[in-house]
Formats: structure tokens, C-alpha cells, sequence
């Protein structure tokens, strides 16, 4: 029987009238570290049925002597000339955007955590936006005693000011994520005057997403593409002028719904967008996270995007500005992306928008198994949605911001056999108690997600 506190809900959990956590409390941000190890080893976790979060004291003890070296030298644990490559030496940057709370500390450990079951090649950084000192401070040690151990030559964290008031009288925090990306940049990789590799490749990724199929040896012969004309052979390398995205589903609303002609210096008009075709602009310009771009080309369109979003802002001040914000300056630069269908999962109804036909060709009773050949999997998932079946439901926003505090309870596992977690059930149950039809195949896809360690 889990706690209404908890976004994994049993039956009886379910039909309870309160289950919204309740707020954050700013004591959150002083809990010893000591609380916060005890709070995560005690955790037998799988966040909804997604994520082992159990097991910190394994790390501590396997990666005790990498630890100490780590920790005892602050250049090295900071310098940006510690690249990991892979096996065909292509070297990358996983970043991914943040403010300063304690609801991404959760979301944080989750994603450097299954970064580091999946041996994702490369630096793994976390960008905060917007701490003040006391709290950048405990942040800081929440790293080190909490992320550090697992990879201390490849985890870091990065901190910036707060960019969510730069457009005067407006507090958008999604402003961090284009300004907070050019900050890295320049700090972590030299740019624009001596950048360290501008060949590397970085993927910009949201803080709830997880890595389920390592990006590696630039090799992405094994995705599927949108728009391709039937001619046409798609690229299967990122290179400098040829990124990647993948497809979201908001179209041409980047390019109907904001005047390029008010968003652009008025020395940089006429912009390619005024005459781009609607082929064009959805072929190579609709796309979110993960961005799969050289750190060269990274550059250019973060220095575009930060340059852009409060003017996108004034037309559009909506959550979506930052990401249309990003398919501007992109389209403005003809910087075109190379749009995947398959590098993500997310909505389980979605059909060949998302790479949900990976988990058509697993067999059910392989579902709930983690030793599959990682070719058969996409490469990440996106947390943003609601998942459920049976009495089993996972939704982020359910979580208590404080999670990993010793005063909230445990989350239940699903089942690990997946043909009877498939088959006992005929329905999902949500918190409200309200109960909805899944056919077969969205069934199967909510039991994937909910069985993901």
C-alpha cells in the first residue's frame, strides 16, 4: 500500500481526496547530507516503475577511490579537458537545463543515474540557473556526495546566473534553458574565441528525459526519419551544418504564430524564414529535444536562440516561446535538422511521430527485460506524460517536491513479469479514480514505461 504522497499509486492510494504534495518548504535546501544518502539507500525505488534509484551505497563503495581523487581536486573535477570518447573517439556533451530546486534535484539524480547504467559516452552535465549562494552551495554538495561517485571523471555540474528576467517585467523561467545553453558554452568549451573541440557533439536534453539507448559512435543508421523525400538518402552522422532534432508535434506554429520580421535585427532582414516553404520549414525545423548538434553549431544557434527568445516572448508569451525560439533561429541560420521520429518516446497514443515501434517488435514476454540488445530500444524517454495500468501510475507532477527526503515513503514495483502484468489487469486506474480504455498497443506501451529500471 503506497502513500497519496507518492506519483505510483496503489488502488486504495488512488481514491484518496488529496493527492497533490504539498508545497516545498525552504528547509528542503538544508537537509544534511547525511539525511539525503540514508533517504536514497533506504529507497528500494523504481520511480513509477521507471528508475533504480536504490543503491547509492554500492556507488559509494565501488567508486570510493575515484571519489577521493575527484573530490580532492576542484580544477579536475571542473576542467572541460577531461573528454570521454567513445569507441570510434567521438566525443560528447550530454547538458541538460535546470533552475535551482529541489523538484529538478530528483529529476537530476534520475537522469546522471540512468546516464550511468546505460555507459552513455561523454561529459553529463547539469546547468542550474538562478541559485543563490546558500543554495548553490548545498547544491553543490548534493553533487558531490550524491551524483559525483558514480562518474567523477565524466559528471559535472555547471551554475549560471538567472536568466528568467531578462525580458524586463516578465518572469519566464524556460528563458534559462537558450541562455543557460550559451553560458556552457562559453565557460565549459572556450567559445567563441578559443573553443576547445568544436567538433565534439552536444545533445541538449530536458531534465525529464532518460537515456534509454546511448547516443554513440556518431552512428544513427538505426533511426527513423520524417519527411524524407523518396530520393533521398538520410544522413546517419552529426557534422558541422547537418544537426538532428526530433519531431514535435506543435507543426508550423513556431513559424504562423511570430512575426520573424519583429524578431530579427532589422540588418539580418530579410530572413530566410519569410520565404521558406511550409515543406521546408517542417522538414527541417520542427523539432525539441533531444538537439543533436556539433558544439560549433550549438553555438551559433544557442547565441541566435538566447538572441531571439524575449522577442519570441512578446508574440508568443507562452510555455512553448523558448522552443520556438530555437526552430527560428535555426531556420534563420538555414541551419536545417535532420528530424528523427524515433529517438524518443513520450505519449502513448502517439503513433509514427515517436519511436514507440521498438516496443511493437519486443515480444511481451520480453517487456519487462533489461538485458535486450539496447539497438532495440529508442533513445530516450520523456516523462511529460501520465502513465498507468492497473492500480499502477506514475506522474511527475504527483511526486512531492522533496522526494528524496527521509520523510517520504517508498514507491512499489510493478510486476517483473510483464505477459501477467499485462494480462491481470484490463484498465488503468487514475488518482481521481477515474478509468480509461487502452487498446492493446497503448497498453503495452504504458507497461514498458511503468517497468523501466
Amino acid at each position: 500500500m503506497l502513500s497519496r504522497r507518492t506519483g505510483l499509486t496503489s488502488q486504495s492510494a488512488a481514491a484518496s481526496p488529496r493527492l497533490v504534495p504539498t508545497p516545498l518548504s525552504k528547509a528542503r535546501r538544508k537537509i544534511s547530507a547525511r539525511n539525503v544518502i540514508l533517504a536514497v539507500i533506504a529507497l528500494p525505488i523504481v520511480l513509477s516503475g521507471l528508475i533504480l534509484l536504490a543503491g547509492l551505497c554500492l556507488y559509494r563503495a565501488q567508486h570510493a577511490a575515484e571519489r577521493s581523487k575527484a573530490l580532492a581536486s576542484t580544477t579536475q573535477r571542473s576542467s572541460p579537458s577531461i573528454i570521454a570518447i567513445d569507441d570510434k573517439d567521438v566525443k560528447y556533451h550530454v547538458i541538460f537545463s535546470t533552475g535551482c530546486s529541489a523538484y529538478q534535484d530528483w529529476q537530476s539524480f534520475v537522469f546522471f543515474h540512468r546516464a550511468w547504467v546505460v555507459k552513455q559516452p561523454g561529459i553529463v552535465t547539469r546547468v542550474v540557473s538562478g541559485c543563490n549562494p546558500e543554495d548553490q552551495a548545498t547544491l553543490q554538495s548534493f553533487f558531490d556526495s550524491m551524483i559525483l561517485p558514480m562518474a567523477p571523471e565524466r559528471f559535472r555540474i555547471h551554475f549560471t546566473p538567472d536568466f528568467s528576467r531578462v525580458k524586463p517585467g516578465t518572469n519566464y523561467k524556460y528563458f534559462n534553458k537558450p541562455f543557460g545553453t550559451k553560458h556552457w558554452l562559453e565557460s565549459a568549451l572556450g567559445f567563441p574565441d578559443n573553443p576547445i573541440d568544436e567538433d565534439s557533439i552536444v545533445i541538449l536534453m530536458d531534465p525529464d528525459q532518460l537515456i534509454l539507448r546511448p547516443f554513440r559512435d556518431n552512428d544513427f543508421s538505426n533511426s527513423r526519419w520524417m519527411f524524407m523525400a523518396k530520393s533521398s538518402t538520410p544522413r546517419t552522422r552529426v557534422a558541422h551544418g547537418a544537426p538532428m532534432g526530433q519531431l514535435y508535434g506543435f507543426g508550423l506554429q513556431w513559424k504562423d504564430k511570430v512575426d520573424i520580421t519583429k524578431v530579427a535585427p532589422a540588418n539580418e532582414l530579410p530572413s530566410p524564414i519569410e520565404t521558406m516553404s511550409n515543406l521546408d520549414a517542417r522538414a527541417g525545423y520542427g523539432v525539441g529535444p533531444p538537439y543533436i548538434a556539433t558544439a560549433r553549431d550549438m553555438y551559433t544557434i544557442a547565441s541566435k536562440w538566447s538572441e531571439f527568445a524575449p522577442a519570441v516572448h512578446d508574440q508568443y508569451p507562452h510555455l512553448l516561446a523558448e522552443m520556438f525560439a530555437y526552430c527560428l533561429a535555426a531556420a534563420h541560420l538555414k541551419l536545417s535538422h535532420q528530424t528523427a521520429a524515433s529517438f524518443m518516446i513520450s505519449e502513448t497514443k502517439m503513433g509514427n511521430g515517436e519511436g514507440w515501434n521498438y516496443i511493437a517488435d519486443i515480444p511481451d514476454e520480453q517487456l519487462c527485460r533489461r538485458d535486450l540488445d539496447d539497438a532495440s530500444w529508442p533513445n530516450l524517454l520523456h516523462y511529460c506524460q501520465r502513465y498507468a495500468w492497473g492500480p499502477y501510475f506514475f506522474g511527475k507532477n504527483r511526486f512531492p517536491k522533496d522526494f528524496l527526503s527521509c520523510d517520504n515513503p517508498l514507491l512499489a514495483e510493478p510486476p517483473t513479469d510483464s505477459v501477467s502484468f499485462l494480462s491481470q489487469f484490463n484498465h488503468p486506474q487514475f488518482p481521481d479514480g477515474s478509468h480509461k480504455s487502452f487498446d492493446a498497443r497503448q497498453a503495452k506501451n504504458n507497461v514498458f514505461i511503468l517497468s523501466v529500471r
